[in-house]
């Protein structure tokens, strides 16, 4: 792929000050990929996002293109590390009590994932990046 660099995956995060460790499993590893339809999660109780190792998951058993399952990956990883965001300045206790709080929102969740780079570049485009963000 064109213009492509590739960069691992970390194994953790710092969220609003929080260490959130990173863990990349097997598809068979873990039941909640099967259980739940999703291809990761993330657990504001013991601090952990799970992504699934594409290339064990069942939906890409035909994709042959590593680079192609390294950004599924990261994509997958982006958008946890959004609920991790939402959980850490405590949307995460709305939620609780309003089942359709924007902390659930999975299309909200995907929207700030995907754009998330693009707002930042406007941000410092606009000179609005100060030195307590």
């Amino acid at each position: 792929m064109q213009g492509y660099e590739k960069i691992s995956i970390s194994n953790n995060v710092m969220i609003l000050g929080t260490k959130y460790n990173i863990i990349k499993k097997k598809y068979e590893e873990d039941e909640v990929f099967k259980k739940r339809g999703v291809d990761g999660w993330c657990s504001s109780c013991k601090k952990e996002i799970v992504y699934c190792d594409a290339s064990t998951h069942p939906a890409f058993e035909n994709e042959n293109d590593a680079i192609e399952l390294e950004l599924y990956e990261k994509e997958v990883v982006r958008h946890e590390i959004v609920h991790a965001f939402f959980s850490e300045c405590g949307l995460r206790d709305s939620a609780l009590i309003n089942n359709i709080a924007s902390c659930k929102n999975e299309e909200l969740v995907d929207w700030i994932a995907s754009m998330a780079r693009r707002i930042h570049s406007a941000f410092i485009e606009a000179g609005v990046v100060g030195i307590n963000e």
